[in-house]
């Protein structure tokens, strides 16, 4: 019974760490993040390893913390190979330092985990870090319009809630996208989405 305890202790703990991520507390929610490393660590839970150290880094960045979310570069490199998530966050790192060779190994990684997914928001999340890397190669436009497109996606057919409306993650990673925009260019791209009636934006909240 003890695993599935801390296991249990391990996802709650990560849980109320998102919560608080999506209200913009960025300190509790890392707090939250390394109570989870911790009992992930102690008790060598995989899957909560892979999320503490991802949602960890992204909340750093998030709260503008980008050179303490790029202190856990190498951990993110280390947990990439098999958790794509890890990749995908380690891909936008590595292009925001300038990386861009290991940004595009590390998002090509990410492909290959996900390649067999059935999760509906997958292909929306690679497609929103994929927008890292344009903006790596200069290509402002495209990762705005990747971003855009995300945030105006219906969750499921027909439904009148957005991807990022109805998940954290998604949330997360268009937050994440955004912030990595100059500030003329999320002005133009805030105010598009104005103009659609999506508000759903976690970074513009404040």
């Amino acid at each position: 019974p003890y695993p599935t305890l801390f296991r249990s202790i391990a996802y709650a703990t990560c849980c109320l760490g998102c919560l608080e991520l999506d209200r913009n507390d960025h300190h509790q929610a890392q707090q939250w993040f390394k109570a989870t490393l911790d009992i992930a660590l102690n008790r060598g839970i995989k899957r909560h390893i892979f999320e503490a150290f991802y949602y960890l880094a992204l909340s750093r960045w998030l709260n503008g913390e980008l050179n303490a979310a790029l202190l856990l570069l190498p951990d993110l490199i280390k947990q990439s190979k098999k958790n794509e998530w890890c990749s995908l966050l380690a891909c936008a790192l590595s292009a925001a330092a300038g990386d861009l060779a290991v940004a595009q190994q590390l998002f090509e990684r990410a492909a290959v985990l996900t390649k067999d997914t059935q999760i509906l928001y997958t292909p929306f999340s690679m497609e929103l870090y994929s927008g890292h890397l344009d903006l790596a190669g200069n290509d402002v436009p495209l990762a705005s319009k990747k971003l855009v497109t995300t945030c105006l996606q219906p969750s499921v057919e027909n439904s009148t809630r957005t991807l990022p409306e109805a998940s954290f993650d998604m949330r997360f990673a268009a937050g994440l996208l955004f912030l990595a925009l100059s500030e003329e260019e999320q002005q133009r791209v805030w105010t598009e989405l104005l103009f659609a009636r999506q508000q759903s934006l976690v970074v513009a909240q404040d």
